[in-house]
């Protein structure tokens, strides 16, 4: 289990739900699902959350990362995409697939263009004490390698795990719903 004083980590983080259900300490509840193909982890947070998600990735497994989904747009959430890709690299393993809703490579256009006047607002947000331009260095942007519209079977096989567009607070939340031939109630978990 993982304890943090961290207010953006939530109560399950370090926790499985299931099994090969794994809450990560990120910023809300992150998901990791072990599955045929390999891990998938739904937001992979910000770096100075990577190195504690990874080290409890691993206290739980050693399969090979097969996907990070992003569940929405919002800075921080997928911040650390660089550090789960270079934790593959190290492991001497195929990149992951990089996977989000259409509308975010909207989202981070509009983030791209207004970049300093987010990371002001954040500042007024999260009052830390940093330059602005610190700020906007922490705000890093990595497009997804793969978008959907609608619907996405992103893993087959005794897990299937199949992502949803869910439009709510935001119109580029993705839903990942989990399903196994030998469970009744399968699951679907989102973050926002």
């Amino acid at each position: 289990m993982t304890e943090s004083n961290d207010i953006l980590v939530g109560s399950l983080a370090g926790k499985t739900i299931g099994s090969g259900l794994i809450v990560l300490p990120g910023q809300g509840n992150s998901l990791a699902a072990c599955t045929d193909a390999g891990v998938v982890v739904l937001d992979v947070s910000t770096p100075r959350h990577a190195k504690k998600m990874l080290s409890t990735l691993r206290n739980f497994t050693d399969d090979p990362m097969h996907a990070l989904v992003y569940s929405h747009g919002h800075h921080g959430y997928n911040s650390a995409v660089d550090l789960w890709q270079q934790h593959n690299v190290e492991r001497g393993e195929a990149p992951p697939r990089l996977v989000a809703h259409e509308n975010i490579l909207k989202r981070y256009a509009r983030y791209r263009e207004t970049s300093e006047l987010q990371a002001r607002l954040a500042l007024m947000q999260f009052p830390v004490g940093i330059p602005v331009e610190a700020m906007m260095s922490s705000f890093a942007m990595h497009d997804p390698t793969e978008t959907f519209a609608d619907s996405m079977d992103l893993v087959g096989g005794s897990r299937r795990v199949e992502l949803l567009w869910a439009p709510s607070e935001v119109d580029d939340l993705s839903l990942i719903h989990i399903s196994e031939p030998t469970r009744r109630t399968p699951i679907s978990y989102a973050v926002v």
